[in-house]
């Protein structure tokens, strides 16, 4: 599920937000990193490591200042929800956020999202073709 943020408030980067260089380069450095584990986990077809990736994605854009208090409480709907993991996604400072769940936790999660920010939520399911090119991807 993907929903938009329906958010109560400007985000943690507003005016007079400022930036900590040691925060933000720890961001940078760890998504990075996180990148690559994230097309290891893809690749293996990992789904609990894709999820705790896409947990600590989010703590790190919400320590950089790039989440708001809506999107903070769509994860936490997530993740309680079942999900695998849930982040803030796009460029941050308000918009979206996405939750990666097993099949049985879909509807649940989906829900608890909407009730989280009133809607609206979609699902996407991943076609055979792209679950074939996860499966043989080289790096």
């Amino acid at each position: 599920p993907v929903p938009p943020d329906r958010h109560d408030g400007p985000s943690r980067a507003g005016p007079g937000y400022r930036l900590d260089l040691h925060i933000s380069a720890e961001h940078v450095l760890s998504e990075a990193r996180r990148v690559d584990e994230a097309a290891d986990a893809l690749a293996a077809g990992d789904r609990e490591a894709m999820g705790r990736l896409m947990d600590q994605s989010h703590v790190s854009l919400s320590r950089y200042g790039s989440t708001t208090d809506g999107l903070d409480r769509l994860v936490a709907a997530a993740r309680a929800a079942g999900a695998d993991g849930a982040r803030v996604t796009g460029a941050g400072f308000g918009g979206w956020a996405i939750a990666l769940a097993a099949d049985q936790y879909a509807d649940a999660v989906s829900q608890a999202m909407h009730d989280a920010c009133g809607g609206p939520t979609f699902e996407a399911v991943a076609s055979a073709g792209v679950l074939a090119s996860i499966g043989s991807a080289e790096r």
